[in-house]
């Protein structure tokens, strides 16, 4: 209950924090997301089980105790008639991950992913912005290890506040270009986070929205980044 309560950034520190399987974790380790390898196209790469899950938590535990940003008072608001928009992906890529994908011949760096977040913005009557997001997170990391062993492959893990940020981003992207957004962050680097979008031409990638190229394109640029990191 306490994760599902916290602030995103503070359970996504959590993970990425978590100790890593195996007390010599290197690249080796890094098992792939195969779900993202069939994703060239504008097909959604969230499953319905995920989905369904999803639903379930806005019912049974989001409608009846609902997270608001400060400001926020569920006595005004008709949450009662909430509902779930289309999820976004917010992946992360922390050590060995990030190794594994400039050795690999892969351009999609989720493939990689140590975290991932389906987040699905949540939207109330008589309000066209969302009022947050219901987190959903695959219950491994880059090895395989559980987060919550004996949990199933997807948890519910915490919530999105409303406002601006990546909610708001996502939606805007979604409306934008019509299509599932990823947001790909690479932990404790400087290199910039990237947008990750599906079309009928394959996947487009960059760290501006209105710049996106062919990720095998974008992926060179990442993959000398990460390796020009590795000199230091």
């Amino acid at each position: 209950m306490l994760a599902r309560l916290a602030l995103l950034s503070g359970v996504l520190a959590m993970l990425l924090l978590a100790p890593q399987a195996g007390a010599q974790a290197d690249s080796s380790t890094v098992v792939i997301d195969k779900s993202f390898t069939s994703c060239l196209s504008p097909k959604s790469v969230v499953s319905e089980s995920v989905r369904s899950l999803a639903r379930k938590e806005l019912e049974i535990q989001w409608i009846p105790h609902p997270f608001l940003i400060p400001g926020q008072s569920a006595d005004s608001l008709d949450v009662a008639g909430a509902r779930l928009g289309e999820p976004f992906l917010d992946v992360t890529l922390r050590e060995p991950s990030p190794d594994a994908y400039v050795d690999s011949q892969e351009s999609d760096p989720r493939l990689f992913a140590s975290v991932v977040l389906y987040c699905f913005p949540i939207y109330i009557p008589a309000r066209t912005e969302p009022v947050g997001a219901l987190v959903i997170v695959r219950n491994r990391d880059e090895s395989g290890k559980a987060f919550s062993p004996g949990m199933g492959d997807v948890i519910p893990w915490g919530y999105y506040g409303g406002g601006e940020g990546r909610v708001s981003d996502a939606v805007r992207l979604r409306e934008r270009f019509n299509a599932e957004v990823s947001f790909v962050q690479f932990f404790d680097t400087n290199i910039p986070s990237r947008i990750i979008i599906p079309g009928s031409t394959g996947l487009r990638s960059g760290a501006d929205p209105d710049s996106l190229k062919p990720i095998a394109d974008d992926a060179k640029e990442i993959k000398a980044l990460l390796r020009g990191r590795r000199k230091y």
